[in-house]
């Protein structure tokens, strides 16, 4: 079991969020989320349950365990053409867009919300990115309904 707690602050309130993940079969998987209030009086709305990035959680679980290392190593990557200019499916985007999908997919975080995450960008837009790199062929055909690549 490993677990990993913050204190966030939503408004002028704040609370605290614990995730914790146990090894179920080959794969370490979230089996308890955990959201405390630490502001007398103040609840937890389904609003701000929205906003809780579980896959921010789960990065930080992996890195303790050294098991993120590809995650970490993507910070090294330029990611202005995704960030800066207007979506274009070029392939520099696209082949940007294929290595943020395989390392997040190797680390086993949900990819799309990393990609997201990492560009600033809504995840419908990071699903159609997808869709294109797959077209020019930069991801190989997905494996289902379970992501990846086949």
């Amino acid at each position: 079991m490993r677990k990993n707690t913050e204190v966030i602050n939503y408004g002028k309130n704040q609370y605290e969020v614990t995730v914790t993940m146990d090894k179920i079969g080959s794969r370490n998987e979230v089996t308890e989320v955990l959201v405390k209030t630490l502001s007398k009086g103040n609840p937890v709305t389904q609003k701000l349950l929205r906003e809780i990035n579980i896959a921010t959680f789960v990065r930080a679980i992996q890195s303790q365990d050294g098991k993120s290392e590809i995650i970490n190593n993507a910070g090294s990557y330029d990611l202005s053409p995704l960030m800066k200019e207007r979506w274009t499916g070029s392939k520099e985007q696209c082949e940007l867009v294929a290595r943020l999908y395989r390392d997040a997919y190797e680390a086993r975080v949900p990819v799309q919300e990393y990609v997201a995450t990492r560009v600033s960008r809504p995840v419908s837009s990071i699903n159609r990115w997808i869709r294109i790199a797959r077209e020019k062929g930069f991801l190989g055909k997905s494996n289902g309904t379970r992501g990846g690549e086949v």
